[in-house]
């Protein structure tokens, strides 16, 4: 072991000894001191020290910690005290809230009803719907006001846009008038239609014609088509053109009913098809000639692929001369079909043109399917499709049989008011009026002092999407995630011809024929100009100041298509947000 001798001189040589030794070290006056009787000692006193220190760096960590966590409090207090909400806007949302609770139960043994008891008994579902919902009590209060502001006497000319709508209305509350035309303005358009086997002994399977019965139908119709629907969309590869898109048909039942071995819901809509079939004059052999019908709807839902597919694939597009190659086998060729189609619309296709097909093996597989099926059950199955569309439409008698089926199948207690029923109908999404509706809701109730705040709002969600993207998000996914972001256009409350006399009469031009008679003559008119509007825009620019429905509807919702977020006036209500909550802030 190393020690330490004293030289001559007074110096201290460093030398080594065995590791027996102890460590000396010799004083001035030659003292040797030693420590090898008090290591036992000296080491508890260095524990002992140790301890002591880490008790007191514990102690004052702990105070650290505790003087920032009071920092912190006061601060957030005072925050709080700075965010608090006095306005009326948030009294009311408060009060609402509170009222939406049940505050006698205890929330620990059950928080559902503690937080909505209130809401389930002060808001019970209207025996003529089957739920009831934030959305659709708004809607709800909407459509009270809708009513009234179509029953007002206004002095609008004819021909104008509002004045088209309110006769609209009108001829749909004539109930007495429609019960006494309907049906044999049903039967008229039937017989146009190629005609129905169903009660009618002159029906000639050698001149009925599959493929002109098909045209016809898709140039009146956008939905409830047989065999496959034919929509015009934004081009999603180039937003500045529209493109064709071939989707299998709606049935009447949800494709899983059809599929199922034992189905009570396609019983009962059976019963349905066989009622209404006899309204139209149907004899004895309706039953029959009707679960024909029904297994050729079965088997369109076998081919038909899950809606998620589609969803999936909503993308997938060809061009037509791919498609006649991806889905031969019909009795027309698909270049032929499309044009005899878009002919009356100044629109054509040719056969490099692309469109989208989200199912070509659906297409495919169709033809199989309609060339091994008779002719009489085709053209039944096709009438029967149109028909389904315009029931809601028709006199009191084949309403009640919808009213029936829907009592069976959906838990429907009582049918809708009429003037409910008319209001819902020309708000409906897709409905021609919407946009004249929507000029009597944006002049008489909406106040648009609330768009800035929405606007503001809407640039501050983006900034915060893109700060949140920087952190985890690749380079190469960035970029593209913000170009998009870039190109994403935002709607927000209504568009210009809601708000504007002139613009809103130019869109309705050509829409004529509609009187305070005949609802349902009025139905088809409206059906059919819409479906003509849309198809003539084939071959021109995408207007992209065109919204997708009108702005009373209770919404918010993105476009894909054409990278649309469209937030409409209707659902800019306290119910949902209010700016005066902002300015308390």
């Amino acid at each position: 072991m190393a020690s330490y001798k004293k030289k001559s001189g007074g110096d201290t040589e460093l030398g080594m000894a065995s590791s027996t030794q102890t460590l000396g070290v010799r004083s001035q006056s030659g003292t040797s001191i030693t420590f090898y009787r008090d290591r036992k000692r000296l080491r508890w006193a260095l524990v002992i020290l140790c301890v002591v220190l880490l008790l007191i760096c514990i102690a004052l960590a702990a105070y650290l910690v505790w003087d920032v966590h009071k920092g912190d409090e006061e601060k957030a207090c005072k925050e709080t005290e700075l965010s608090h909400c006095s306005s009326d806007a948030c009294l009311e949302v408060a009060a609402a809230l509170k009222q939406n609770m049940n505050e006698s139960v205890d929330p620990c043994k059950n928080f559902f009803q503690y937080s909505c008891g209130g809401w389930i008994k002060n808001n019970p579902i209207p025996p003529s719907s089957t739920l009831l919902v934030t959305f659709t009590k708004l809607a709800q209060q909407h459509n009270e006001k809708l009513l009234l502001l179509l029953l007002e006497d206004d002095e609008y000319p004819n021909g104008h846009a509002v004045r088209k709508t309110k006769d609209y209305f009108k001829s749909c509350m004539a109930e007495d008038e429609n019960d006494n035309t309907a049906a044999d303005e049903l039967k008229r358009l039937i017989t146009r239609y190629g005609s129905w086997p169903l009660g009618n002994p002159t029906w000639n399977e050698s001149t009925w014609n599959l493929t002109e019965v098909l045209v016809e139908l898709q140039r009146d119709f956008s939905s409830s088509t047989p065999l496959f629907e034919i929509a015009i969309k934004a081009n999603p590869f180039k937003s500045s053109q529209y493109i064709l898109k071939i989707n299998p048909p709606s049935l009447g039942l949800i494709r899983e009913q059809y599929l199922m071995a034992d189905n009570k819901t396609r019983l009962a809509y059976l019963k349905y098809m066989t009622k209404i079939g006899e309204l139209l004059g149907g004899g004895n052999e309706t039953r029959q000639q009707m679960e024909k019908v029904l297994e050729l709807e079965g088997e369109l839902a076998k081919i038909t692929p899950p809606r998620s597919v589609l969803y999936r694939n909503f993308l997938s597009n060809m061009n037509v001369t791919e498609l006649e190659n991806r889905a031969p086998g019909f009795q027309f060729t698909w270049l032929e079909f499309l044009n005899d189609m878009l002919k009356p619309f100044n629109a054509w296709v040719n056969a490099s043109d692309r469109v989208i097909v989200p199912s070509p093996e659906y297409l495919r597989n169709l033809s199989y399917v309609v060339n091994g099926t008779d002719k009489r059950t085709l053209s039944n199955y096709m009438m029967w499709t149109f028909v389904r569309s315009v029931v809601p439409y028709l006199s009191r008698d084949f309403r009640s049989a919808l009213l029936e089926y829907q009592k069976e199948t959906q838990g429907t207690k009582s049918a809708k008011p009429r003037w409910l029923s008319c209001v819902e109908d020309l708000n409906g999404y897709y409905h021609g009026l919407t946009f004249a509706l929507g000029y009597i809701w944006i002049s008489k109730v909406f106040d648009t002092e609330i768009i800035p705040f929405i606007q503001e709002m809407t640039k501050s969600i983006k900034s915060v999407f893109r700060d949140e993207t920087y952190e985890w998000i690749d380079d190469q996914t960035r970029r593209q995630i913000n170009a998009k972001e870039e190109a994403m256009k935002f709607k927000i409350g209504f568009p210009k011809l809601c708000a504007n006399e002139t613009l809103l009469n130019k869109y309705y031009k050509d829409l004529n024929n509609i009187s305070q008679s005949n609802y349902l003559t009025n139905v088809l008119s409206v059906m059919s100009w819409k479906r003509r509007s849309d198809l003539s825009k084939l071959k021109t620019p995408v207007d992209n100041e065109q919204w997708f429905t009108g702005p009373q509807k209770v919404n918010a919702f993105y476009l894909r298509e054409k990278n649309d977020i469209n937030i409409l006036a209707g659902i800019l209500n306290p119910l949902f947000i209010t700016d005066e909550k902002h300015q308390e802030q």
